[in-house]
C-alpha cells in the first residue's frame, strides 16, 4: 500500500502536464475561434497577409509539438474530434458521400497522431514518469479484483 500512495503523490505533485494540457485547450480554443471567424479574417487581411499568418500559426504550432507533445497532442485530439463531428452533421439521414467519409477518416486519423503524441510526451516516457507509474498501479488494482 506504501508504494501505491507514493506513485499517486508522485502524479498529482507534478503539475506541467495540468499546464501543458490547459495550453493545448487554449490553443484549440483559438484555432476554433479562427476558424469560425475565417470570412472574417478573409474579407479584412488580404491574401498575402492571410498567407503569412497562416505560416507563422504553422510554426508555431511546431515550436508546441517540439517543446510540449502533451499540448499538441490534445490540439490534435481536439481538432480530429471536430471533424469527426463536423462529417457526422453533414451527413443526411445516415447517408454519407465521399468527402464526408474522407473527412471522417482524416478526422480519426488526426485524433490516433493525437494519441501518439500524448505516448511521446515526457509524463508516458520512461519507466519512472508519473503517468506510467499511475498507470501500472491502475493494472495491477484491476488484476488483483
Amino acid at each position: 500500500m506504501m508504494r501505491a500512495r507514493t506513485v499517486l503523490r508522485g502524479f498529482f505533485r507534478d503539475t506541467r502536464p495540468v499546464w501543458e494540457l490547459g495550453l493545448g485547450a487554449a490553443i484549440a480554443l483559438l484555432l476554433a475561434f479562427a476558424a469560425m471567424h475565417l470570412a472574417w479574417l478573409a474579407v479584412h487581411f488580404g491574401q498575402t497577409m492571410l498567407i503569412i499568418l497562416v505560416l507563422g500559426a504553422c510554426y508555431i504550432l511546431y515550436l508546441v509539438r517540439h517543446f510540449s507533445r502533451l499540448a499538441y497532442g490534445l490540439v490534435e485530439i481536439l481538432i480530429g474530434l471536430f471533424a469527426i463531428f463536423g462529417a457526422m452533421g453533414r451527413a443526411v439521414d445516415g447517408v454519407a458521400d465521399a468527402a464526408t467519409l474522407v473527412q471522417m477518416a482524416a478526422g480519426m486519423y488526426v485524433v490516433v497522431r493525437g494519441f501518439d503524441n500524448f505516448a511521446q510526451a515526457q509524463p508516458f516516457k520512461g519507466g519512472g514518469a508519473a503517468f506510467h507509474d499511475l498507470w501500472t498501479f491502475i493494472r495491477r488494482r484491476k488484476r488483483t479484483e
